[in-house]
């Protein structure tokens, strides 16, 4: 069994600038519409990997799924870890994305 996880980190400057440019002026990525809580890093990713490594060592792979981004902390060599970026799957003509659904 392999999980697929999508990340992004919502107070990356230059997430929010990107964001932005592709947002009308009206919904930026800081009003209620499309809220930063949707993007937000609550901070606790490190430890939901740690649980499956933990919890679920029958996981074969993780596919990290970010628009480029990765976790300061994160160990890209692992084994089980396949670090996927948005550009790698999806044509070009349709990027960037900010709409996980997308991502499915």
């Amino acid at each position: 069994m392999d999980f697929v996880v999508l990340w992004v980190d919502g107070n990356d400057p230059e997430f929010i600038r990107e964001k932005n440019k592709y947002t009308p002026h009206n919904r930026k990525i800081d009003n209620d519409e499309d809220n930063v809580h949707r993007y937000r890093d609550y901070g606790t990713f490190n430890y939901w990997f740690r649980m499956v490594e933990r919890h679920a060592p029958w996981v074969n792979n993780i596919y990290l799924i970010t628009n480029g981004q990765r976790p300061k902390w994160l160990n890209v060599n692992h084994p089980k870890l396949k670090w996927v970026r948005h550009e790698e799957f999806i044509p070009k003509e349709y990027l960037p994305t900010f709409n996980a659904s997308a991502l499915r």
